[in-house]
């Protein structure tokens, strides 16, 4: 299945004990399954821990996501 990343920004972290830090949040799209995202709690993660971090989001999701049916 093919993911296409989209975005990838730096925002401030909304974790209490993150505070003054920054996240990075990345906006991903699935082959006929539609958008998500997720949000890293690192500053400035490099390719491979985004690639990592979107690979798991979506092993995570359920498998009838982006299934169509007829009632």
């Amino acid at each position: 299945m093919k993911v296409n990343i989209e975005q990838v920004l730096q925002i401030p972290s909304m974790d209490p004990a993150r505070l003054g830090k920054r996240d990075t949040v990345v906006h991903f799209g699935v082959e006929g399954r539609g958008r998500d995202f997720i949000i890293i709690p690192l500053d400035d993660p490099d390719q491979k821990a985004i690639e990592a971090a979107v690979s798991a989001r979506v092993k995570s999701r359920h498998a009838s996501e982006g299934s169509s049916l007829e009632v």
